[in-house]
């Protein structure tokens, strides 16, 4: 059954559409804004295949329960450090092994505390830091050589590309200061 547009019906301050065409399989997140226009939502290779798993093949009667929560958790991630609080484990764990920090702070949480996992304070350490570890994005400019002057690339920061999470820093203090053993 081929699979075609579908409008999940989140009702808050805003309507979350996630697509999927014969043509493009792979989900996209789209947000309309109260005042009716939308916003293109860009996924992490990592989300995509959350999604997938949550969300497709689509059921007869719609998109399933989880697949709404999953939808509406990678929705709110960019804003909430809570955003992954109730998803399970295997969804938390893939998104932060794909570089989501949201999920990096989740994952290192729940690590910490043994909740739904073995207690690990050393991977915990480790998610925690990529999680509070902001990420700078970086521009690379080709100068062409004149003369007998070889040309080069030189690369230059562009400025902070992905902030990290306030308290995933906090947990990883708390957790070198020896808090959590």
């Amino acid at each position: 059954m081929t699979i075609t547009n579908f409008v999940l019906g989140l009702i808050l301050s805003s309507v979350v559409l996630a697509g999927c065409t014969a043509q493009n399989p792979e989900p996209q997140l789209s947000v309309a804004e109260p005042g009716g226009e939308w916003r293109k939502i860009d996924l992490s290779p990592a989300q995509k295949g959350v999604l997938n798993e949550a969300c497709y093949p689509l059921p007869v009667g719609g998109p399933t329960e989880s697949c709404l929560k999953h939808t509406l958790a990678i929705k709110r991630s960019s804003e909430n450090a809570e955003a992954y609080r109730d998803l399970p484990l295997s969804s938390v764990e893939q998104l932060a092994d794909g570089g989501d920090k949201t999920a990096q702070y989740e994952f290192g949480k729940r690590l910490l505390s043994g909740n739904g996992i073995e207690r690990d304070l050393e991977r915990a350490e480790r998610y925690l830091k990529n999680a509070a570890t902001s990420e700078t994005g970086q521009r690379s400019f080709y100068t062409p050589g004149v003369g007998n002057s070889p040309s080069s690339i030189t690369n230059v920061a562009s400025g902070t590309r992905i902030q990290g999470i306030e308290e995933a820093e906090v947990l990883l203090g708390g957790l070198r200061s020896g808090e959590f053993e």
